[in-house]
């Protein structure tokens, strides 16, 4: 044993040159392995598309989550299939290279030939349309924006009511729309257009009765012809889609007063009572009615000092005057007497029409005997379709049997 170790120290001695530096070497290398294994090599899993890896995930999991979020990211359109199965291999790598689904999930777009990057029109949030770039739509919104402008005005401005907005997203090529697509999209859009304009506006006149107490019921002339006037105005006018909306005047400058138009009418009436009131006819079309509440009937608390003639045709009878007069009153009201009508026959001797659906006549206008002054109706405090006619004499409401031939 102790010749061996002798000659092994020899061998050392005469062959240290070259013993020294292998042994550097080898210990060298040793290190280095351990270095590597001590700094994290571990088995992984290979993402390859198209035989190139785009990833290094922990497990095959991973790879689920990642396209899950891919397609979270991708708007619009996403077709069967769009994000096709790769192939993944077990490897050894370092620690650092493994990535997160998030970051795979990127990486699947990047590399997906079906996804790429385009624009999306968005209404209020919610995308409508899809485009590979935003210069066909920018055109569209702009020439939607023009539609409304009014030629004459002075000053256009219009915007969108809603909020419209172009974003750019990754969306799969399949998603993108034709041009006319897109312009349908954008012609969906709502307009507001405010406009500013000059313009000169006719003025009509009006008409003024004027009531001569020296003069029969039957006189009326025309003391002054009525002209129109002219006024200069500044408007400003709100259209949504063309539609008028709002106007608000900012200036008006008068250029012509208007002059109203005078009419003179009589108001003196024969003495005779008896005479004025005689020759009533009915007020309804023969056969068209019935009596439904007579004069003097009780209701509740007070009497009906008129009549009720319930019309067969519904709202569609038309309404005579009993006798040619003055129209004194014509009210359109949803209370009371609801649209009635009354007739000043002369003499201290009227008629009253009410619960009308449609007034023919108008304050001061003179009717003749027979003449249509309205339509049966059912307006104010009415339960069904009738006429409710008084006849009143001297302020003194009177059976209509007596004066009336119905």
């Amino acid at each position: 044993m102790k010749e061996l170790l002798a000659k092994i120290v020899v061998f050392l001695k005469e062959k240290r040159a070259v013993v020294i530096p292998c042994a550097f070497v080898f210990v060298c290398v040793v290190c280095g392995v351990l270095s590597v294994l001590m700094s994290g090599v571990t088995t992984a899993y290979s993402v390859e598309y198209g035989g190139e890896q785009i990833a290094l995930i922990e497990s095959e999991e991973v790879f689920n989550k990642g396209k899950e979020l891919a397609l979270t990211k991708v708007s619009g359109e996403k077709p069967e299939g769009l994000i096709y199965t790769p192939v993944i291999k077990k490897v050894l790598t370092l620690d650092k290279r493994i990535v997160g689904a998030e970051t795979l999930g990127n990486a699947i777009i990047n590399n997906t030939d079906e996804i790429t990057k385009g624009v999306a029109l968005t209404v209020n949030g919610e995308e409508k349309v899809f485009a590979k770039t935003r210069d066909d739509l920018d055109k569209y919104l702009a020439e939607r924006l023009k539609e409304y402008d009014v030629a004459s005005a002075d000053e256009n401005s219009s915007e969108f009511i809603d909020k419209v907005e172009i974003k750019e997203v990754y969306c799969s090529t399949a998603s993108f729309a034709e041009a006319d697509k897109q312009k349908s999209a954008v012609s969906k859009l709502n307009v507001k257009t405010t406009i500013k304009y000059n313009e000169d506006v006719v003025v009509s006149y009006k008409t003024v009765t004027k009531y001569d107490s020296s003069q029969l019921f039957t006189y009326r002339k025309t003391t002054q012809e009525g002209k129109n006037g002219l006024n200069h105005n500044v408007d400003k006018v709100v259209f949504v889609n063309g539609v008028e909306k709002q106007r608000e005047h900012l200036e008006q400058q008068v250029v012509t007063a208007p002059v109203n138009k005078v009419v003179v009418v009589g108001t003196k009436y024969p003495q005779d009572t008896t005479a004025s009131a005689a020759g009533m006819i009915c007020p309804l079309p023969r056969g068209s009615y019935a009596i439904t509440s007579q004069y003097g009937e009780k209701r509740g608390s007070s009497r009906h000092y008129a009549l009720d003639l319930g019309t067969y045709g519904g709202i569609a009878q038309p309404i005579y005057a009993v006798k040619g007069g003055v129209v004194t009153k014509a009210v359109k009201s949803n209370t009371g007497y609801g649209y009635h009508v009354i007739i000043d026959h002369g003499a201290g001797v009227e008629t009253l029409y009410a619960h009308a659906s449609v007034l023919y006549v108008s304050v001061g206008d003179r009717v003749t005997q027979g003449q249509t002054i309205a339509k049966v109706g059912s307006t104010g405090n009415s339960t069904g379709p009738h006429l409710h006619i008084e006849v009143r004499i001297h302020g003194q409401k009177k059976n209509p049997h007596n004066y009336i031939n119905f």
